[in-house]
């Protein structure tokens, strides 16, 4: 960030430090519903994360992303983290009956 002016170090400082504080706030949801037990009337019940896991390890390796720029890579490589995340998202829209606006 050396030779920034100073405003735009500033900002670009805030704007690290709110994506930090973002992203460790969505660790801790995550965190604190993976123990929860969802009722959702699923025939199979709640999705997974051994679910979502057997489904990713299915993908093929390069290949183009998609709109929202997601390799499979992307998917194989996240770790149990990224597995809890997916699971947990497709459980609230589930739950909720609705998703995400892009």
């Amino acid at each position: 960030m050396e030779g920034l002016p100073p405003t735009l170090r500033i900002l670009t400082t805030h704007i690290t430090v709110q994506a930090l504080r973002s992203r460790e706030k969505s660790y801790k949801i995550i965190k604190e519903t993976d123990s929860l037990q969802l009722s959702i009337s699923l025939p199979g019940g709640a999705i997974t994360t051994d679910e979502v896991s057997n489904i990713i390890l299915k993908l093929k390796r390069r290949k183009a992303p998609g709109l929202d720029r997601i390799q499979n890579e992307h998917l194989s490589y996240g770790g149990p983290s990224l597995l809890k995340a997916i699971s947990y998202f497709f459980n609230t829209i589930t739950r909720i009956g609705q998703s995400p606006c892009s």
